[in-house]
């Protein structure tokens, strides 16, 4: 059977730059520099919300970033809250199911 896997990365991706455009799912802590500058938190520059990859290995979807101060972002320090954005919302499984199973139909339909 064939997955078509870019559909789930195109939806992971996607809600991954959702996160960035709400400021978290759930809320993040708003950053003072961002209420100063009257922004998004975490977009000062953009380089950590475009700078995710991703890899298939098998049946396991790895999606990542290179930017080293995203993990302190993700997941916070002593005096950085935690701010993930890398999450996968009940929405976004959903969906994958949906993907799933609309190819494991359509597959089945071709034979």
């Amino acid at each position: 059977m064939v997955i078509d896997k870019s559909k789930i990365v195109k939806l992971l991706m996607e809600s991954i730059q959702t996160n960035f455009a709400d400021e978290g799912r759930p809320k993040w802590i708003k950053s003072r520099l961002a209420q100063l500058e009257n922004r998004l938190t975490l977009t000062r520059t953009g380089r950590l919300r475009n700078s995710f990859t991703s890899t298939w290995n098998k049946d396991v979807l790895e999606i990542s970033t290179k930017v080293f101060y995203g993990k302190f972002h993700q997941y916070g320090t002593k005096r950085l809250p935690a701010r993930p954005f890398l999450m996968i919302q009940p929405e976004d499984v959903i969906k994958i199911k949906q993907i799933i199973l609309t190819n494991i139909v359509s597959n089945w339909r071709n034979k």
